[in-house]
């Protein structure tokens, strides 16, 4: 049995306890009326009496302080459960009176800010990490490299170095292989929410005692989560891009995407964003033994003696999409690989409830959901490649067998200074965007030639590139949660993923000698330079930080 008292610890650590759960960040608005004194800034007390803070989490971030006649942002030295202190006074630089307190408007921006969860009230701290992955086929964990000095000193006598010490370190290692239930990756691959459009136009208003996923009454571009009355992540009422001002807005102001009929699917439309910047996200790492009190395991109150001996939980931040590939092959479902760049790898404090106090059940994380009226549950079931279309010149392709397209953000680390920690990344930037093609099909006949050899560019409407996977769904029409014999109703235009690009140039076409005098299987390859659009439709709920 763990143990948390023990010198001497018997039980190993075994892979049945591991976990991994996403974070989304997020712009978390501070309030209004937060206060700054000097070099500490504390959110306003609509804030603080309803979220907790994880200390030292947001070290290196940018927090966004509009005074009485300017607005500037400040880089968190540190941060306690309830504040934010900085290098600098604040207060002095925005040109404020420094003789009181100063009320401010304050946004911790997205970039590296897990989004925060409810302030309880036995004194733990947790994060909304209570999210399902998806269908995660393997995840390689973070490692962190360190990089070592080593020299002589210009001393003789010996052989051995004279000296060594650490430089920086760096967050390597995080992938992820997954059979794609969702399209909600191509919006961290893509950069930016265009538009989100409920299939339901009469959602009901959110009420006290509601749990789950809201939008805005007055705006369907941004979804939030509704828990315990509270909002997540904590929003102002009014806001227009880039600029958040007014009250924490109330879950009151929402609408339910809930329903008691099931959850409502959504309609995203992606698009490319170029500023440099890519969305982020975190990962929550834990490991744990078993046989630990659940009061220890789900409420923060591990380790509190001798910590990390029976839970070790451990937070990726920064995670952005350095590259996609999205794979698809015969008789197989739809699967994607990521390789992510991470900001930093954080040690969580004693008193941290994993999974925002969860249990390791799939039906209790957030997304993964079911629907009554559908069958099979449409959010766990994944796209097969049996269900899709791939057109091609302007055609479809009936005789296509596999084939992948990847997403390159080519991103780049970068370290500035006054970052107070030299075992974090300020920021992941990024460079040249390309989209990469790859297919093995059969022909009938040697046309495909002719595209190898034209000049140029495929331009034109005519000259696309369509990749569509579908959900082959069913609906319970009376809401029974099981389909009568009379009621195997499928769905026209159910969930799906559809990816559109053009501009592109056929790479290579290759016609290998099948030593087994099978039929040739033409491999081909090609670029493309333009997103013409990205949709993703189904109840995948995305709390998007693009404000």
């Amino acid at each position: 049995m763990a143990t948390t008292d023990s010198i001497i610890q018997n039980e190993v650590w075994s892979g049945a306890g591991a976990s991994a759960t996403f974070i989304p960040e997020t712009s978390i608005y501070l309030g209004n009326n937060a206060d700054l004194d000097g070099a500490t800034l504390t959110p306003h007390t609509d804030f603080t009496n309803n979220y907790v803070l994880v200390p030292d989490l947001y070290q290196g971030c940018m927090i966004r302080i509009t005074g009485s006649s300017k607005t500037m942002s400040f880089m968190v030295k540190s941060n306690t459960a309830t504040a934010f202190t900085f290098d600098e006074n604040a207060e002095v630089a925005l040109g404020e009176n420094t003789g009181n307190a100063t009320s401010v408007t304050a946004t911790l921006e997205a970039y590296g800010s897990p989004c925060v969860s409810v302030n309880p009230t036995n004194g733990t701290s947790s994060l909304l990490s209570d999210n399902w992955l998806g269908l995660v086929n393997s995840f390689t964990p973070p490692s962190l490299e360190v990089e070592i000095a080593q020299m002589n000193l210009a001393l003789g006598g010996t052989r051995n170095l004279t000296y060594q010490y650490k430089k920086g370190s760096t967050v390597t290692g995080v992938s992820m292989d997954i059979s794609m239930n969702h399209g909600a990756w191509l919006y961290y691959a893509l950069g930016r929410i265009d538009s989100i459009d409920t299939t339901d136009d009469d959602l009901p208003a959110v009420t006290s005692g509601y749990t789950g996923f809201a939008v805005p009454a007055h705006d369907t571009t941004r979804i939030y989560r509704i828990e315990g009355n509270k909002i997540f992540p904590p929003a102002p009422s009014t806001w227009t891009k880039g600029v958040m001002t007014g009250a924490l807005e109330a879950y009151n102001d929402l609408e339910k995407l809930d329903t008691d009929e099931g959850s409502s699917a959504m309609l995203y439309t992606f698009t490319e964003r170029n500023d440099g910047t890519l969305p982020s996200f975190a990962i929550e790492v834990s490991y744990e033994k078993e046989d630990i009190a659940a009061a220890n395991r789900y409420t923060g109150g591990l380790d509190s003696t001798s910590p990390y001996a029976d839970i070790f939980t451990r937070i990726v931040t920064g995670c952005q999409v350095n590259s996609f590939t999205m794979n698809f092959e015969e008789g197989q479902e739809l699967k994607c690989s990521l390789d992510l760049m991470s900001r930093r790898l954080f040690d969580v404090p004693s008193g941290y409830a994993p999974r925002n106090g969860k249990t390791n059940e799939l039906e209790k994380l957030s997304n993964f959901r079911d629907n009554a009226t559908m069958s099979p549950d449409r959010n766990v079931e994944p796209y097969f490649y049996s269900d899709g279309t791939i057109t091609l010149y302007g055609q479809t392709w009936a005789k296509i067998k596999n084939g992948s397209l990847t997403i390159n953000n080519n991103l780049t680390a970068h370290r500035y200074i006054g970052n107070y920690s030299k075992d974090m990344v300020s920021a992941h930037i990024g460079g040249q965007r390309t989209y990469d093609l790859s297919f093995t099909m059969l022909v009938t006949d040697m046309k495909i030639y002719n595209y190898l050899r034209q000049e140029g560019e495929h331009l034109g409407a005519d000259n696309k590139i369509i990749l569509k996977f579908s959900k082959d769904l069913e609906f319970d029409s009376d809401s029974n949660d099981t389909l009568d014999a009379d009621e195997n109703v499928g769905i026209a235009d159910g969930d799906f993923i559809e990816i559109e690009l053009r501009d592109f140039i056929t790479q290579s076409v290759d016609f290998p000698f099948p030593e087994d005098k099978g039929p040739v299987e033409l491999n081909l390859t090609l670029s493309a330079r333009t997103l013409q659009s990205c949709k993703y439709k189904g109840m995948w709920a995305i709390i998007n930080q693009d404000y």
